[in-house]
């Protein structure tokens, strides 16, 4: 189902000792949510864990996208990368681990 709500209905076909019902005679409202999801950040550096680096060093950031408990599917579309609140980049990925090299 998608994220909203769907109306559900039911209808009795009959068989050989009852009659069919002539109209969805019950109803239910579906209401489907967004599954949450949490996010990890990590670095990696030439030679080294990356963190503290050096100048002119490049290091590569990567941000691992986790489902929420109780969700099925994984998680896919873009991670935004920012540095304090100023956006650097954004790296999209079906999987889902985006990595975005900064220098």
């Amino acid at each position: 189902m998608v994220v909203g709500s769907q109306t559900i209905t039911a209808q009795f076909l009959g068989d050989a000792n009852y009659q069919p019902t002539n109209l969805p005679t019950d109803t239910l409202t579906q209401v489907v949510v967004q599954a949450s999801s949490t996010i990890k950040v990590t670095n990696a550096g030439s030679g080294s864990a990356g963190n503290p680096s050096q100048v002119g060093v490049p290091v590569t950031y990567t941000a691992t996208v986790s489902p929420g408990s109780g969700a099925l599917l994984a998680p896919t579309g873009t991670v935004s990368f920012f540095d304090g609140g100023t956006p650097i980049t954004c790296a999209s990925a079906t999987g889902f681990t985006p990595s975005a090299p900064f220098s």
